[in-house]
């Protein structure tokens, strides 16, 4: 019998590497959060919402601003050694005002 541990154990090694990449990409990131759950095939997974800084979310930066929070997370984080999937998502500041999704908050 499989024994599986929650992910939930791991918030405290999540938050802090999350703060080493909000110090390390600043000013082109603004905030990161992030949930804890079971992605569509039930696999324990976190989901990432990085909030650009709107300079940052321009073309061209915005793919490399993006590919660089991405491998941030995923060094800092390490989600596959928790057992984790990972997903990351970013969005600018200006579309957050808009939308006002609390989530992303």
């Amino acid at each position: 019998m499989a024994v599986t541990i929650s992910p939930y154990v791991h918030q405290p090694k999540i938050e802090k590497a999350l703060k080493k990449v909000l110090r390390a990409m600043k000013p082109d990131v603004v905030r990161i959060r992030y949930s804890l759950g079971d992605n569509f095939m039930g696999d324990p997974s976190v989901a990432f919402r990085v909030v650009l800084s709107d300079e940052a979310a321009e073309e061209p930066k915005l793919y490399e601003t993006a590919r660089r929070v991405r491998r941030m997370i995923s060094d800092e984080v390490a989600p596959w050694e928790l057992g984790l999937e990972c997903y990351v998502n970013v969005r600018s500041l200006s579309e957050q005002e808009e939308l006002r999704d609390p989530i992303w908050e």
